[in-house]
């Protein structure tokens, strides 16, 4: 799922790990649309278990993921 989202967002990694230590934080518009692609082949609390966590870990790079539906999937269940 890592690596999934992260080539939705076009950032350089190996196998999830991503390359640059300073990674700038992606557009709000490029998060929802990666969001949106990870749901299409894992299961919504998976994704939105992933997402919060990538939230929780760094939010000045990830903050805006909380705006996503996809992250409150873990809510509505």
């Amino acid at each position: 799922m890592m690596a999934s989202f992260l080539d939705a967002l076009g950032i350089a990694h190996e196998d999830g790990l991503i390359a640059s230590e300073n990674l700038e934080a992606p557009p709000a518009d490029k998060l929802a649309e990666a969001a949106r692609t990870l749901v299409t082949s894992y299961p919504p609390e998976d994704v939105a278990l992933y997402l919060s966590t990538l939230v929780w870990q760094d939010p000045e790079t990830w903050g805006a993921l909380t705006e996503v539906p996809e992250t409150r999937a873990l809510a509505r269940s």
